[in-house]
């Protein structure tokens, strides 16, 4: 699903370019807006451009992948969450590209999948690595917090454009020895 919303996001760079030179040009309302908000980022302090990324992506009204798509899981381009919202990963997909169009590298920034052992389901976070922190932007608020704040989740993996990270609870390490 990542490699598949990577693709649709590379496709989409031409609008974002021609919607960036001319606010007309964007697809929508909403796109326009992001778009202005960006070109207002550019230059900030970069705990701002975080902080108003999340609230910004944080305003649209969640929606299932069943609503939207008639299925249980679709991973979204920014142009596809403008246009419908969408679920956790949607959310987290949006703010990824957002701070990555800001200039963030791709090595600060991670798409966590985890389970959130209050709500008892699987979740979505962007985790961006920061100041020697690790800070959490979740679509369930619009406070940016410090990983180590966060207790309920528990993750599965993470990924970015450059890797592919497993997460296995402490004391799960599986060693085998070569015969």
């Amino acid at each position: 699903k990542w490699q598949k919303v990577l693709t649709g996001i590379e496709a989409e760079k031409p609008i974002y370019e021609r919607c960036a030179r001319d606010a007309s040009a964007c697809p929508s309302r909403g796109v326009m807006a992001w778009q202005a908000l960006l070109d207002g980022l550019h230059g900030a302090p970069a705990a701002e451009q975080v902080t108003k990324i999340n609230r910004f992506v944080n305003q649209w009204r969640y929606r299932t992948d069943a609503e939207n798509f008639g299925t249980s899981d679709h991973w979204s381009t920014p142009l596809e969450f403008m246009r419908r919202s969408g679920d956790c990963e949607d959310y987290a997909i949006t703010k990824y590209v957002s701070l990555r169009r800001l200039g963030f590298p791709a090595e600060r920034l991670r798409l966590v999948v985890l389970q959130d052992t209050l709500r008892d389901l699987a979740h979505a976070v962007l985790a961006v690595y920061m100041d020697q922190d690790v800070l959490i932007l979740d679509n369930l608020t619009n406070a940016v917090l410090p990983h180590e704040r966060i207790f309920q989740y528990v993750p599965y993996y993470s990924i970015n454009e450059e890797a592919r990270w497993a997460h296995v609870p402490a004391g799960r390490i599986m060693m085998s020895s070569a015969a």
